[in-house]
């Protein structure tokens, strides 16, 4: 099914795998993993079925061996200024990321392609939804050396950030066999992906 659906994509929907540091927006400048850039996905769907402009993760994977499809959305939080950060991140809807992601997805599955089994096979694949971002999470702020002087400048209080980023993913309500999101740094995604 995934294979399928891949290859649908790859045909006509600019399924197109780039590195994560090429992605457009990307806020991960070093990572050498390849995702689909879904953003250029959502541009064919919504041309092709004269949809209205909605949003979309950044990328997409397709773990075709554990029959796994992992969405990513990427965060600057370094770019943001300190006196806005609380704001910037309450204003982040992971939510409508997802829900419009898989929306693409559905309406690929119902361009006439996919039989109604292979749709109700999509339905339990598991979804993965990850959310990076260009500081360290997986460790302690003051311990990371990638962490640079210039950030820690800029953000009063790094422990706040990631506790904010947290309580709002914490708070999604996700349906359609999504797992709950976890929230990972750059320099994580790669090892996580497929995993």
């Amino acid at each position: 099914m995934l294979k399928k659906l891949y290859n649908i994509g790859e045909n006509f929907y600019n399924f197109k795998e780039l590195k994560l540091k090429e992605i457009e927006k990307s806020c991960c400048e070093n990572e050498e993993c390849k995702v689909i850039d879904f953003d250029k996905v959502k541009e064919k769907v919504v041309q092709s079925h004269n949809l209205q402009t909605i949003s979309s993760c950044d990328g997409l994977k397709f773990c075709f061996h554990d029959e796994i499809i992992d969405f990513i959305e990427m965060k600057s939080i370094k770019k943001i200024e300190d006196n806005k950060i609380k704001k910037r991140v309450n204003s982040f809807d992971f939510e409508k990321k997802i829900e419009d992601s898989l929306y693409l997805l559905q309406t690929i599955l119902h361009c006439g392609y996919f039989s109604n089994e292979e749709k109700k096979l999509f339905k339990r694949i598991m979804k993965r939804y990850f959310i990076v971002v260009d500081i360290e999470i997986e460790r302690d702020g003051l311990q990371n050396i990638a962490l640079t002087l210039d950030f820690l400048s800029k953000v009063s209080n790094y422990e706040e950030v990631k506790v904010l980023l947290r309580s709002k993913i914490e708070a999604l309500e996700l349906t359609y066999l999504v797992k709950k999101p976890k929230l990972v740094s750059c320099n994580h995604i790669c090892k996580v992906l497929c995993k």
